[in-house]
């Protein structure tokens, strides 16, 4: 639509999370951003957010999670308040405001209510998921709903490597019990013991261990020997040579689809549930957080395995069905 005149900045916790390379975008960091220990580079984030915001004609929010309240050590009275803030300078300054493929987590009533003051009905707003657009709904918000624009995502061929099959897995802290997560490592070191080569999928390396995974699992898997893509700029290059995936973050999920590749999904919520019910994805390859141990893994496991075949085909069939339904949507909205 702009043509050559279009400029961008993304802003971003994490640059090397980006897997976007253009020389018209510009990476910015959030404010706030590790505050206790950069409070003067806090102070520049703040007036560079402020001046980019002040000056764009467009500001796009998400996609993904944006906001929620149902993760530990996350403040959902400090996320409402940054995107208040943000959205607040968008309006004072009439600057469109587009929601893209956005999803909204929040169970209690009182924070339900307080979504007020980061959405308004002339917001062009999109989310990713039934429950994100019910609960819109319930404010009287109007929203379109599309598939996760991460279905859009172009794949590499694929580059099954001689040797052993390479099977990756994504896990994420907080979803699973401390108890449980001992079997990340069994079911690491089982998968190895049945010539397969595992490879942990990291899909964020900053912040803590609720949103990094390279402190997660340093923590989990101590004094054990393993494998990851240290970032995820090496997890897209890794996937199209896996031959399984196991995924408990939403996005491995969608990206082994986009491979056509056979996964076994960790559920941990209606989020990861609407996703697998949109896949049709059966009972059989989704491992419940709640029943989470080594003999359960090897049951789904055997039953990827013995259905390998057309699981692949039916997993093509459905991304491309998936991916034609999120084109046709855009090109409507």
């Amino acid at each position: 639509h702009y043509k050559n005149t279009a400029s961008f900045s993304v802003f971003t916790h994490d640059q090397k999370s980006s897997f976007l390379v253009d020389p018209k975008t510009d990476f910015v960091t959030y404010f706030p951003h590790n505050i206790r220990w950069k409070p003067f580079s806090n102070i520049w984030y703040f007036f560079k957010n402020i001046w980019l915001i002040l000056h764009s004609d467009i500001l796009i929010i998400g996609g993904g999670g944006i906001i929620f309240d149902n993760e530990k050590g996350v403040s959902f009275s400090s996320l409402l308040t940054q995107w208040f803030l943000r959205t607040k300078i968008a309006r004072l300054n009439g600057t469109t405001i587009v929601y893209l493929g956005i999803s909204l987590e929040v169970k209690k009533v009182k924070n339900k209510m307080q979504l007020k003051k980061i959405f308004q009905k002339w917001d062009f707003i999109i989310v990713r998921d039934e429950q994100s657009a019910s609960l819109l709904d319930a404010l009287q918000i109007p929203s379109s709903q599309i598939p996760d624009i991460a279905f859009l995502y172009q794949p590499e061929k694929k580059k099954i490597l001689p040797g052993k099959k390479r099977v990756g897995i994504s896990v994420r802290w907080w979803f699973l019990a401390e108890a449980d997560e001992m079997w990340i490592g069994s079911m690491y070191e089982y998968l190895e013991g049945e010539w397969y080569d595992p490879v942990f999928l990291l899909h964020t390396t900053s912040g803590d261990d609720a949103q990094n995974d390279s402190i997660f699992l340093k923590r989990i898997m101590t004094g054990k020997t393993y494998h990851t893509t240290g970032t995820i700029e090496g997890t897209l290059k890794v996937y199209p040579t896996l031959y399984a995936v196991i995924g408990m973050r939403f996005h491995s999920l969608v990206l082994a689809s986009a491979h056509s590749i056979p996964f076994l999904s960790i559920s941990y919520g209606p989020k990861t549930k609407e996703l697998l019910t949109l896949m049709d994805v059966p009972k059989e390859a989704q491992i419940s957080t709640d029943h989470f141990d080594l003999e359960s893994f090897k049951t789904h496991w055997k039953y990827l395995i013995d259905n390998y075949s057309s699981r692949q085909i039916q997993i093509q069939k459905k991304h491309t069905e998936i991916r034609n339904d999120l084109i046709l949507k855009l090109q409507t909205l």
